[in-house]
């Protein structure tokens, strides 16, 4: 799964230039130099995994999914919805509706937002840690 985190005050702009224009250039294999070194820098910190077989079922059988998430403010929210922020998803990636995920993270304040979330990851990573 490709992944594309942002946080925008305008999150749609941010979509349109940024996002689709990147899993664009993926789909295209303009960034696979990249997702290939990525790929081989995770599987050799998973034991026991064929490594050549995660990378041919990766590059070969196009296997890709795609996960866009974004945190921005509840003043985006338009007809009840955050649907408008990610529209054009599917053009940009293609595929079938199973390889594609989309989430918004809304806050009243997402600086503020994001800053109470980090504190609050932290702090059960350190619950974890200590057990």
């Amino acid at each position: 799964m490709l992944c594309e985190d942002k946080a925008s005050i305008t999150p749609r702009k941010l979509i349109s230039s940024s996002v689709w224009p990147e899993i664009e250039a993926i789909r295209r294999g303009d960034r696979d130099d990249e997702i290939l070194a990525d790929l081989v820098t995770l599987l050799k910190s998973v034991p026991d995994i064929d490594a050549e077989a995660a990378v041919d079922e990766v590059f070969w059988e196009e296997v890709r999914e795609y996960r866009v998430a974004v945190a921005t403010g509840e003043n985006r929210r338009k007809s009840g919805s955050f649907l408008h922020i990610v529209a054009g998803f599917e053009a940009a990636a293609g595929g079938s509706l199973k390889t594609r995920t989309a989430g918004i993270l809304p806050f009243q304040d997402v600086r503020k937002g994001l800053a109470l979330l980090a504190e609050e990851v932290a702090a059960k990573v350190k619950e974890i840690a200590s057990v």
